[in-house]
């Protein structure tokens, strides 16, 4: 995965809704999931197109993603911490954040192993993880692609797929509604930490 996002981070990052602008629910929504977030891990941050929106809702974030090239467009537009990591191996030490949240489907670009990542990111939160993936009516491993030459796979899950792993990890959770497309939509996970 590393190989195609450096290849397309550039592209990328001058894409609306990849690279620079927020959807209308992410501008509702995550001010009112980060509520009582102070320190925000962006896992999978990309070129960074969250991280100013965090900071002006007075939050201290640290951004990371496993693309190099993605850390370099994201520094053209973010003076805060950034780090090249893996989701799968986070290297923070344990609750050294009050929220984590990954968007984007980045989840699904892990594959069959977005329930390590999920762990690594409840690992690393105090309070709450917040996850963003992509649904479809049935769960499935997607070819997205970004031109005629270079794609990427994806996992896409269905609603009752969700909420069937998450009551199987024995996590306290909520999920939402966020942006619609023609043939699937995004939905938030917003994972309770808080004993």
């Amino acid at each position: 995965m590393q190989k195609i996002w450096d290849e397309i981070a550039k592209e990328y990052s001058k894409r609306k809704f990849f690279g620079f602008d927020l959807f209308k629910e992410e501008k509702e929504k995550l001010p009112i999931f980060l509520e009582n977030c102070k320190t925000i891990l962006d896992a999978g941050c990309g070129t960074g197109r969250h991280l100013n929106f965090f900071e002006k809702l007075d939050k201290k974030v640290v951004g990371i993603d496993i693309s190099k090239k993605m850390i370099k467009e994201a520094r053209k537009k973010f003076r805060g911490y950034l780090a090249i990591g893996n989701i799968l191996s986070l290297p923070f030490k344990d609750k050294a954040f009050d929220c984590a949240i990954c968007l984007g489907n980045s989840l699904g670009s892990l594959l069959e192993n977005w329930k390590d990542g999920l762990k690594e990111l409840i690992r690393i939160s105090k309070k709450k993880v917040i996850v963003e993936v992509r649904v479809s009516k049935e769960s499935k491993i997607e070819k997205r692609f970004w031109n005629k030459k270079k794609f990427y796979l994806v996992k896409v899950w269905s609603l009752e797929e969700i909420e069937k792993e998450l009551k199987k990890m024995k996590l306290r959770f909520k999920i939402e509604i966020g942006h619609k497309f023609k043939n699937y939509f995004f939905v938030y996970w917003i994972i309770d930490l808080k004993n």
